[in-house]
């Protein structure tokens, strides 16, 4: 039979000005916390222009993480409970959730624009399908009878 294992999986969505945007989500506690809250549903927000970085508060997330590189397109939380978006300026005393993939950097910031911006983050989920070896399924066979005479069936 075959034996297929379908896995759900998750992928971090960021829309910016109307820019959709895929992320990749860091290993660390603060990155799987913000996963377990967007699970909850998504959050939408006014990303404030600070400069180097556009934040906005998103209480209850611990701060615990590698130390953000401040690269354009990279998601960060502040030490203040809030998160950010970097436009490619270091960004003191942050640590990294998240960052775009795929993306030139002259494109996540021309959807960042000059000033505050409507940010969403949300997770698009979809099934990744994995078939495992071919495994003969032989039905109603005693284990001591000949499988000549029986029907096998492959399961897929």
């Amino acid at each position: 039979m075959y034996m297929e294992v379908v896995e759900p999986t998750a992928t971090l969505v960021m829309k910016v000005g109307g820019k959709v945007f895929y992320l990749s989500l860091d290993d660390s506690p603060s990155a799987d916390a913000l996963f377990s809250m967007l699970e909850q549903g998504p959050f939408e927000a006014m990303f404030e222009d600070q400069g180097a970085w556009r934040s906005a508060r998103f209480p209850g997330l611990p701060f615990d993480g590698d130390k953000a590189e401040g690269v354009a397109g990279e998601l960060v939380l502040l030490g203040d409970g809030q998160i950010a978006i970097c436009d490619g300026t270091a960004v003191p005393n942050a640590v990294r959730l998240a960052v775009v993939e795929y993306r030139p950097e002259e494109e996540i910031l021309e959807a960042m624009g000059n000033g505050d911006v409507w940010v969403g983050l949300w997770l698009e989920w979809s099934e990744r399908c994995q078939l495992l070896e071919r495994i003969p399924h032989y039905v109603g066979i005693p284990r001591s009878s000949n499988v000549s005479n029986y029907r096998i069936e492959y399961l897929v």
